[in-house]
């Protein structure tokens, strides 16, 4: 899966949740999604790109912005 698939996908999910949001903008810090927003966003990762996400990669970093979201699925 390229990286502009990913970002798209991504930036799909946050619009259908009501968010424009850009690749570098901070999920937290814009109010995008919470503790358990996180947990939604995680179920939709791992469901719409068939990924699972280890435990150790679910930290506030990796999920912090798209460009981190996609950066830490590129690692796996």
């Amino acid at each position: 899966m390229d990286r502009n698939e990913l970002i798209e996908g991504l930036t799909g999910y946050f619009a259908e949740q009501g968010h424009e949001v850009a690749p570098d903008d901070d999920l937290f810090h814009g109010n995008v999604v919470d503790s358990m927003g996180i947990l939604d966003l995680i179920e939709f990762i791992e469901a719409r790109f068939s990924i699972e996400i280890p435990q150790e990669k679910m930290v506030k970093d990796n999920l912090s912005s798209i460009n981190n979201i996609v950066t830490m699925l590129e690692s796996l």
